[in-house]
């Protein structure tokens, strides 16, 4: 089930990346938050088969996305 006030702007692999990325909106003033299962904490792994989502106010999605394109892809490891 979906909630139709919110819209997914970005998936990853990993809790991190999206964490970083919601703070990244969050300094431009975009409340955003993580959406992720890994099984109540016992499998941190399990997100590599359902991604982790960031998701925000469907209102503020286009912004969101702006926001995201302009930061770029993340860089490789050095």
């Amino acid at each position: 089930m979906t909630d139709p006030g919110l819209t997914t702007v970005a998936t990853f692999e990993s809790r991190d990346e999206a964490d970083i990325t919601v703070a990244l909106l969050g300094s431009q003033g975009i409340s955003a938050m993580v959406v992720a299962d890994d099984e109540g904490g016992l499998n941190p792994g399990f997100f590599t088969d359902y991604s982790v989502r960031v998701v925000v106010s469907t209102t503020l999605a286009s912004a969101a996305g702006a926001v995201i394109d302009e930061a770029g892809p993340a860089p490789a490891d050095a």
